[in-house]
Formats: C-alpha cells, sequence, structure tokens
C-alpha cells in the first residue's frame, strides 16, 4: 500500500490494472482505492479495539472531491478518538430491522 502526497491531479489521472490502494501521507489513515476499471473511492482506516477497520467515505466524483474526503477523514478521526466506531455504527444501523408504518407515524405525533 503505497504513501503519497494525494493531489486532486492525481486522484483525477490515476489509473491502475490491479486494485491499488493510495495512503494519504497528508492526513492519517485517508485512503484511496483504485480499480482497473477506473472506480475510485475513498476510505478512512483506523483501528478500534485493536482491530483494524475500514469506513467508506464515498465514490470520487464532484460531489466527493480530496477536500471533501479529507474533512471527512478529520471527522473521523475524532469520532475514533472519543471511542467511536464509525464503522461498527453504521453496520448496527443497517443490521436493525425496517419500522413499520405504524412506528414511523408514532414517532411523529
Amino acid at each position: 500500500m503505497p504513501k503519497k502526497t494525494l493531489t486532486a491531479a492525481f486522484v483525477d489521472a490515476v489509473k491502475v490494472n490491479n486494485r491499488t490502494e493510495y495512503f494519504d501521507e497528508n492526513t492519517s489513515g485517508l485512503g484511496l482505492r483504485v480499480s482497473p476499471n477506473g472506480n475510485k473511492s475513498f476510505f478512512y482506516r483506523y483501528r478500534h479495539n485493536g482491530r483494524n477497520r475500514r469506513y467508506t467515505i464515498g465514490r470520487y466524483s464532484k460531489a466527493m472531491s480530496l477536500k471533501d474526503a479529507r474533512e471527512k477523514a478529520d471527522e473521523l478521526r475524532l469520532e475514533v478518538k472519543r471511542g467511536g466506531d464509525p464503522q461498527g455504527e453504521e453496520q448496527s444501523i443497517k443490521s436493525r430491522s425496517p419500522l413499520t408504518f405504524g412506528e414511523i407515524v408514532n414517532q411523529y405525533k
């Protein structure tokens, strides 16, 4: 996993033959995953309870720039420092059973 100072020009132009992850030298934990078909996504890597964890920040696009990814990584770093587990919390939310219509109505009474 190469370390590199990620720049907007690099993120926009990088192409790979095999899936490759680049870690930003300027923003601790921030990574860029590039696939051979051209997909690029940002992620934040951290440790929680002694285990390596990965939180997908988002796919590189006009709506998710390198600057946006750095800001999100900084937010996630603070959350982890406070004892949070962003990936675990996201999985917990996804695993909850969906609310029934009646439960939703009761929330808005």
